[in-house]
């Protein structure tokens, strides 16, 4: 208010002081001219009147009538101007003279005219004496006075009321000014709830009113919009902190000076707390290195950090904060925790190599150990468990799975440290040994096996009695690529199998030329199955062994090529087993046997027809390739037997029982041959649903 009402008194005051400034010299001009035109009119007056006396005067003069001299200057107190008169003649003697009673007081506006009265009624006009007439200012004074005093009054009056006129003016200029001040200040303030006045107005304070009250709207609606971007911010904060502390990673932000920002508890639990604002220096968070000893470069990177006797493998990625201009105002580092990943990882890898069951290296490992000999010499032995299957069968997959784990630890105890004991699969076992007298310590350590597995060996509560069949080959004796060892050493452990189990083969250059042979067999054998040629059944008669009858038929499998060289079914049949290629010739067998049945069922023949069937095939092939057969021949079922040995009922005795039904179920019967060859167990003939035994001669 104080400063309003002075802005108000300095305002009105200039404009007094501009209106004296203006008005006074004006003022004093006009007094001055009034005053100098008074003189000039009294002057010239003066001179009038003198001038009109002394003519006057000159003939009472030239008439020497000095009564009426003396009349006519007493006369002259008539004229109020005239404050003296005094009429001398030419010697200069008083002739008649006049005083105004009492005497006025002298002023600066006082005349005195003094004319020479000249006689002109003659010809030659003549000076007669002198009037001298004293002119009083008085009354000009006065009327200057009054004037003055008048035209000062009225300046007063103009004054107060100019200034009057100007208060109001103001008074009415600044009070919306004022108010628009005052919002503009509440504007300021950020108070935005009160209206704008004189918006209504329709001149130059409306239209601002208008822009500020605009202006009011648009900074509450911003004023609106901050607070619900702050409030978004305030969320967005809260966001972030609360996935800050709920991510699994840690978290550390820096700025451009490498200075600590924020870091959330995972971050302080790796790598401890650090004080905002203070530099940090990654080099020391991630000095431990990465996992093979090499210093950590680049922004992704893995280490590995100890903290409260814990270790922690990390995975790092350093990522740069850019601002809008482009500018790396900082950096910003997430620390993952990969410990299970890498133990997991650690895991996999040793799983990938190692047997899950005995805990030895895999075949993988043996791949890799390999690849890693180059020149040096090896030797590399392949073991198989003999009868395993029979055990594992009979005695149950635990005991089968202990006895594995027996093997494993006895290699474990044999071998030196630089030697590889394998577990290849199944029953099969593999052992790399390396040095100079790689063949002398395999076969060494081969005998070895061979005599630790030749007595019954402790398992649980059991006595298990089994064997090992063993071949091994050696590099560079056998071949110069030690990756090749694998195969020979397979080629010799098949030669020990088939040479009488439980003992140990070397390879031979010969087994090779087996291994040719077998492959040149498989071939012929798939060419002529596809094209029809064979094998071919023959049959032989089964008997009563009283009578003598011919009670019906076995069909043999046998197979002539077309060079008429004949391929024994015992070189054969196990090819077509592994090749997988057995299915074909059964068929083949099956409806050739089928035929002759029908054909003798024709005749009046009440015997069957045996066919042979590989344990290979139970697994739902014997069954359908069965109904093809007597489908595709018309023979009934009661005129086929299938043949099946021990082992088709020790390989898996749910799936062998399910055939069988199967087959029986059907009406075709089923012969158990040669009984008393394998495990010989009497309580088989008990479990299973057979309808004939064939006990061979050895039993």
């Amino acid at each position: 208010m104080l400063s309003r009402l002075s802005f108000r008194l300095q305002l009105i005051t200039g404009c007094v002081l501009v209106l004296i400034a203006t008005v006074v010299p004006m003022f004093i001009y006009d007094v001055m001219s009034e005053r100098q035109k008074q003189r000039y009119e009294l002057a010239r007056f003066s001179a009038h009147e003198t001038e009109s006396l002394a003519r006057i005067v000159s003939i009472p003069m030239w008439d020497f009538n000095d009564p009426f001299l003396t009349d006519m200057m007493q006369s002259l107190s008539e004229y109020e101007e005239i404050e003296s008169a005094e009429l001398t003649d030419a010697a200069g003697e008083v002739l008649a003279s006049y005083t105004r009673q009492p005497m006025r007081a002298q002023t600066a506006y006082d005349v005195v005219v003094e004319r020479d009265v000249i006689y002109t009624e003659i010809q030659n006009p003549e000076v007669l004496g002198t009037l001298r007439i004293a002119f009083s200012g008085a009354p000009l004074a006065k009327q200057i006075k009054d004037t003055a005093l008048a035209r000062s009054g009225l300046f007063v009056a103009l004054l107060l009321f100019t200034s009057l006129a100007i208060y109001w003016a103001l008074e009415k200029l600044l009070s919306p000014i004022d108010r628009l001040v005052e919002s503009i200040q509440k504007i300021g303030n950020g108070c935005l709830d009160d209206d704008i006045k004189d918006v209504g107005r329709a001149d130059e304070i409306g239209k601002v009113a208008q822009a500020l009250d605009q202006l009011r709207q648009s900074e509450r609606a911003m004023q609106e919009l901050r607070a619900e971007q702050d409030q978004h911010k305030l969320q967005e904060r809260h966001r972030l902190a609360l996935a800050l502390e709920s991510t699994e990673d840690g978290v550390l932000v820096l700025d451009e000076n490498d200075a600590l920002v924020l870091q959330n508890d995972r971050a302080v639990r790796f790598f401890g707390a650090f004080d905002k604002g203070v530099g940090i220096d990654p080099a020391l968070i991630f000095s431990s290195g990465s996992d093979d000893g090499s210093p950590n470069t680049g922004s992704d990177f893995t280490t590995k950090v100890e903290r409260s006797g814990r270790t922690y493998d990390l995975r790092i990625r350093m990522d740069p904060i850019w601002d809008e201009d482009g500018r790396q105002i900082g950096r910003v580092v997430l620390a993952s925790d990969i410990t299970e990943q890498v133990r997991q990882k650690r895991r996999a890898d040793y799983l990938a190599k190692h047997d899950a069951l005995t805990g030895l290296p895999n075949r993988r490992a043996l791949e890799a150990a390999l690849e890693d000999v180059g020149t040096q010499p090896v030797a590399l032995l392949f073991g198989d468990l003999d009868r395993f299957k029979t055990i594992n069968d009979t005695m149950g997959h635990a005991t089968g799975d202990a006895l594995l784990r027996h093997v494993g630890d006895r290699m474990r105890k044999l071998v030196g440290p630089d030697d590889l004991p394998v577990r290849l699969g199944g029953d099969e076992f593999a052992l790399l040994v390396h040095g100079s007298d790689c063949r002398t310590r395999i076969e060494f350590l081969g005998d070895t096996l061979i005599e630790a597995f030749s007595v019954p060996i402790q398992v649980d509560d059991l006595l298990l009695q089994t064997s090992f069949s063993l071949g091994f080959a050696c590099a560079p004796d056998d071949t110069e690529n030690a990756k090749d060892l694998i195969q020979l050493a397979d080629l010799a452990l098949y030669q020990a199998k088939n040479t009488g189990r439980g003992r140990i083969c070397p390879f031979e250059k010969s087994l090779q030329t087996d291994v040719a042979r077998r492959q040149v067999i498989r071939e012929a054998l798939s060419d002529a199955l596809n094209a029809g040629q064979g094998p071919n059944p023959v049959y032989q008669k089964q008997t009563d062994a009283v009578t003598g009858e011919i009670r019906g038929f076995e069909a043999l499998a046998r197979w002539r090529q077309k060079d008429g060289t004949s391929v024994s079914p015992g070189e054969f049949i196990p090819i077509a087993e592994e090749s997988g290629l057995i299915e074909g010739v059964t068929r083949r067998i099956l409806v050739e046997s089928c035929n002759l049945a029908r054909d003798l069922a024709h005749s009046g023949f009440p015997g069957r027809i045996s066919v042979n069937a590989s344990p290979i095939l139970f697994d739902g092939t014997i069954t359908s390739l069965v109904a093809e057969s007597l489908d595709k021949t018309g023979c009934t079922p009661d005129q086929l037997e299938i043949e099946i040995t021990e082992q088709v009922v020790l390989s898996n005795r749910i799936v062998a029982t399910q055939e069988i039904e199967a087959l029986r179920r059907m009406g075709v019967s089923v012969a158990l041959d040669d009984f008393g060859m394998g495990y010989s167990s009497l309580s088989y003939l008990q479990r299973f649903p057979v309808d004939k035994v064939k006990i061979d001669r050895a039993f």
